[in-house]
């Protein structure tokens, strides 16, 4: 696209370079003037990642959706996701679309994807330009 006063703003096929493996990922790297982090993958098999838990100091939403653009409400999956830390961690069992609001500070993950029926898309919005995480254990 010819560059125009607004066509910065219009970012087809948008991939920052953090996470190549992801379909579509957008964050300030690819302009400056973005003020959040957006992640959507597909997931299409049962499995673990190398997510481990962690915080951030800005709020984030973690979505699980089905995977057919026509009803993202058929969601054949089921996942664990852990929130919190030591004897207050708890885990969730995700088995329908759902958003997960984590407040800033909040230790959430790992997450474990038991089953997946159908692909689903899962991903983030985090209200930051750029992805980062805190690994630092709080004190027990």
């Amino acid at each position: 696209m010819a560059e125009t006063k607004y066509g910065k703003y219009i970012m087809k096929e948008p991939h920052a370079k953090m996470w190549p493996q992801v379909p579509i990922y957008v964050d300030g790297s690819l302009n400056e003037q973005i003020t959040c982090d957006i992640v959507f993958d597909v997931r299409t098999k049962p499995g673990k990642d190398d997510h481990e838990a962690h915080i951030h100091d800005v709020d984030e939403y973690l979505f699980f959706l089905g995977g057919d653009p026509t009803n993202y409400m058929d969601f054949q999956a089921e996942v664990e996701i852990c929130l919190g830390w030591g004897e207050e961690q708890e885990t969730h069992i995700i088995n329908t679309a759902t958003v997960v609001f984590i407040p800033k500070g909040l230790v959430h993950l790992p997450w474990n994807f038991k089953r997946v029926d159908k692909p689903i898309i899962v991903g983030h919005i985090l209200l930051a330009p750029n992805f980062t995480k805190d690994n630092t254990r709080p004190a027990e």
